[in-house]
């Protein structure tokens, strides 16, 4: 409770007087510090679970996962990732294969983001494809396109990703593109038009 309220000091001296550790408070701990965006003191977390006998589970790597992402840790992240079945004897789920595109989009690293997906067992989840997406700051407009096509194939309704489209065109001054964007959205969805200065 303390650690979802940010109040890690609290949560911290609570796990430390525990009279046993396990995987569950500290994987809300991880969690917590990677929500906060603490993510050197998730890394060590987890370090401090494996020095005292407790292997991270699939929560906490997803835990470590977004906090890499969300810090820009990529080999840190990279590590965790490949290190997942060989190291912990966790499979991959979609949780973790999005939090790892996530992690190689925001770094811009869009090549291995693509290989990611592609090595993925299925792909038809709208998730992935917008996280891929919110990578726009690299202002990559083909990989946004590529995602935006993707994310409109399973839901055509998605009104995110056609104003992420949207908003990639117009900072590339592709006015045009942006405008046919705003068609196809007002063709595919019944609502009213994005406020846009075009």
């Amino acid at each position: 409770m303390y650690a979802k309220c940010g109040a890690l000091a609290k949560a911290e001296q609570l796990i430390d007087e525990l009279p046993f550790h396990d995987g569950i408070s500290f994987s809300a701990l991880t969690a917590a510090y990677a929500q906060q965006g603490l993510s050197h003191k998730a890394l060590n977390c987890i370090k401090h679970m494996q020095n005292i006998g407790l292997p991270p589970n699939a929560i906490t790597l997803s835990s470590m996962l977004y906090a890499c992402s969300h810090s820009g840790l990529v080999d840190e992240g990279q590590t965790y990732f490949t290190n997942l079945t060989s190291r912990f004897g966790i499979i991959a789920d979609l949780e973790h294969c999005t939090c790892i595109v996530d992690l190689l989009g925001r770094a811009g690293y869009f090549g291995e983001a693509i290989l990611m997906i592609q090595r993925m067992p299925s792909s038809d989840f709208l998730f992935i494809w917008s996280t891929l997406m919110g990578s726009r700051k690299w202002g990559n407009i083909a990989v946004g396109r590529w995602a935006f096509d993707h994310a409109i194939q399973i839901d055509k309704n998605n009104t995110g990703a056609y104003i992420c489209m949207t908003s990639m065109y117009l900072a590339a001054g592709m006015h045009s593109d942006a405008k046919a964007i705003e068609r196809m959205r007002l063709r595919n969805i019944n609502c009213d038009p994005i406020c846009h200065t075009f």
